[in-house]
């Protein structure tokens, strides 16, 4: 890149880092990965999560960490590494976070984010530093774990043997950053509270600003550090989003562009909620959800600019995280919709279905429960059949 833009390295006063929140990249005793990451929507750890609230409890996580227990937090990738793969657990020297591993290679400082770490549920969120006593809990050796900074500190500088690598100069600056979520409400001005932003891409996010730490006392919303110092944030989180629709329409629309999603959805949306007869079983599924998601129109009214690459409807899937963040102490008045979803191509083939389940078991929380009413009005208009099965 430095090569190709015509920036001189000298020209680069620091480096800053964000990346997807939550994965978990585990390092041996030389400093190896050991194994692929576990990224922030993997599913499989629900067991440790029930571990978790079993051993240590709802309540004791929330006074400890801010947060619940969640498949998609670090500790419970950890938890169960531990639990499914021991000899390779019992290698793991270092603990990092994937953002946090490029650090790595361009400095060998093992260092992360206020805000990052609030998101692997083994930060005390309330005072920005490693809950010893969450770790004790859980069984965890806080030496694996990489030193804790403000987003906007140093902590890092260029390696001599990064910098022959990627022409940057040796001992540039590089400063904690933040998860991805953050930073992009950084850009977006999500700095003080009142303003609120939803972004609705693979997953669904409204996020708060708040100026302390705001923890829900059921635990329905996310509480992080901000990546701005003194400052915190709360989410209400769906991670099925933008992954909600593409599965939509893999199932239903093999072939439409989300364009043309949208279209119907707006056309829905002016017209009678009641699909034609000869209409198409994924026209019936997008009437039905538009249809379902009309008691949202309030809280749409309140975006006033609305992506065009995803139908109306999908707001709702984040709606849950908007009820919520009404709640906080000054987090309401502003909201900023926004988008980061892309327009992939859809896919030549369709896989058969025929012998699964209606309703697939990895199907993630409560966009999909949309999905499933959906499919259950395009299997025949004005009935539900919920033994039936998909088949294409």
């Amino acid at each position: 890149m430095i090569a190709t833009s015509g920036v001189a390295a000298d020209a680069i006063a620091g480096i800053g880092l964000s990346g997807q929140m939550h994965g978990a990249v585990l390092l041996g005793a030389d400093e190896a990965v050991l194994r692929p990451s576990i990224i922030w929507c993997d599913q499989r750890s629900e067991a440790e999560c029930r571990w978790l609230n079993d051993t240590i409890g709802p309540q004791r996580l929330l006074d400890l960490t801010s947060n619940p227990a969640l498949t998609n937090f670090t500790l419970t990738k950890l938890l169960w590494v531990r639990r499914h793969e021991p000899d390779l657990w019992r290698q793991v020297r270092h603990v990092l976070l994937p953002k946090d591993y490029i650090r790595f290679r361009l400095s060998g400082e093992h260092a992360i984010d206020v805000a990052d770490a609030s998101g692997t549920l083994m930060l005390d969120v309330a005072r920005r530093c490693w809950s010893q006593p969450m770790l004790d809990a859980a069984e965890i050796d806080s030496r694996l774990l990489p030193a804790v900074f403000e987003s906007p500190a140093i902590c890092a500088r260029v390696s001599t043997h990064a910098a022959g690598l990627t022409g940057l100069s040796a001992g540039t600056p590089i400063v904690a950053g933040a998860g991805d979520q953050a930073a992009g409400a950084i850009g977006m001005g999500i700095t003080r509270p009142g303003a609120v932003s939803a972004t609705i891409g693979t997953s669904g996010v409204v996020f708060a600003a708040t100026d302390r730490p705001a923890t829900d006392p059921k635990g329905r919303i996310h509480t992080f550090c901000h990546a701005i110092p003194g400052r915190w944030h709360v989410m209400g989180v769906t991670q099925a989003a933008g992954l909600s629709l593409r599965w939509f329409r893999d199932q239903l629309a093999a072939g439409a562009s989300y364009d043309q999603l949208t279209a119907e959805a707006e056309r829905v949306l002016t017209a009678t909620p009641t699909p034609a007869p000869h209409s198409s079983g994924w026209q019936r599924a997008t009437a039905a959800v538009i249809s379902s998601a009309r008691s949202w129109s309030a809280w749409r009214s309140a975006c006033a600019t609305r992506s065009r690459s995803f139908p109306n409807w999908i707001y709702q899937s984040a709606a849950s995280g908007s009820e919520a963040a009404d709640r906080v102490p000054g987090s309401g008045g502003r909201s900023r919709p926004t988008s980061t979803g892309s327009r992939s191509t859809p896919p030549q083939t369709r896989e058969r279905h025929t012998a699964r389940p209606f309703w697939p078991p990895s199907a993630l929380a409560s966009g999909q429960r949309w999905m499933r009413r959906a499919m259950l009005w395009s299997a025949a208009p004005g009935r539900r059949c919920p033994s039936r099965r998909l088949s294409h």
